[in-house]
């Protein structure tokens, strides 16, 4: 019989005080190496795979195709007192001709829409506090 650790004969068999190898599941040590391990790698394998540009972008970059409708409702509400809305509508413009390049006409309708309603929004904010 081979021993499996360090221990004594008994009247029962061989009592293992230490063993050799500990389990796995022993303690949390084992888990977090390997979580560690494959964290780095993956930092590592994304880099190599995309460079550090692409791999922010991932990270923080806006997702989805619209990111220009994002920008203009994301100024329009946390500077509703500085737009010009003659600005606000020409940006609105450009976006709808951009979305159209790339969007299905009820997609875009869609946005606009909700860019309408934004500036809507807006004016209906000035007159408040005027």
């Amino acid at each position: 019989m081979i021993a499996r650790g360090f221990g004594e004969q008994t009247a029962h068999g061989f009592k293992i005080d230490q063993p050799l190898l500990r389990g796995a599941n022993a303690d949390v040590n084992l888990t977090m190496a390997i979580a560690l391990i494959f964290f780095f790698c993956w930092i590592v394998w994304a880099l190599q795979e995309v460079g550090p540009g692409g791999f922010l972008k991932e990270l923080f970059a806006p997702k989805g195709e619209s990111s220009d409708s994002v920008a203009i409702a994301t100024d329009m509400a946390i500077a509703a007192e500085t737009i010009d809305e003659a600005k606000a509508e020409e940006a609105r413009q450009r976006a709808e001709a951009r979305l159209r390049e790339k969007l299905s006409d009820e997609e875009v309708a869609s946005v606009n829409a909700s860019l309408v309603r934004s500036l809507a929004q807006l004016r209906v904010k000035r007159r408040r506090r005027h």
